[in-house]
């Protein structure tokens, strides 16, 4: 199934919302919300596809109802909902003087970068760690432990 066919629980673009507060009643320089429901659908999607396509290989290719880690899956998502914001927020950005008065116009593209970074950093490792995780899982299924082997002994 290709990545713009997922289907994407209202839910959960609900609690992207609800974490970024993207909402336009904490917006107070911006008339309603930063992202529409369907980039941030979008947002969920792409995450979806580089989560599936990045090394290590999985067999199974994951959706959003059976992703193996919600807070991982969040995590992902607001990376690329901070990159799409944040790709705006540098294009739309002003600097301009007039008479030595200087006035700035959409300076966040510097905050968002630094947001990704750090965020980018520690996703990197939970993604390793849960797809080596669910690789072996995939090729071994269960590992007995030598203590199945011998009878319980008082």
């Amino acid at each position: 199934m290709l990545p713009y066919k997922i289907e994407v629980p209202q839910e959960l673009v609900d609690d992207i919302r609800t974490y970024t507060s993207d909402k336009p009643e904490f917006n107070r320089l911006l008339e309603g919300t930063e992202l529409s429901d369907d980039q941030i659908k979008l947002a969920i999607r792409l995450y979806l596809d580089r989560f599936n396509t990045s090394p290590p290989p999985l067999s199974r290719k994951y959706k959003v109802d059976d992703f193996p880690s919600y807070g991982l899956l969040f995590e992902g998502v607001m990376i690329q909902c901070l990159t799409m914001a944040g790709i705006v927020s540098t294009r739309n950005f002003l600097n301009f003087n007039d008479a030595g008065v200087s006035f700035t116009v959409n300076d966040k593209g510097q905050a968002y970068q630094g947001w990704l970074q750090m965020l980018m950093s520690q996703h990197a490792v939970k993604v390793q760690d849960i797809k080596v995780s669910l690789n072996a899982e995939e090729g071994f299924d269960y590992i007995a432990s030598p203590e199945d082997f011998y009878p319980y002994m008082h």
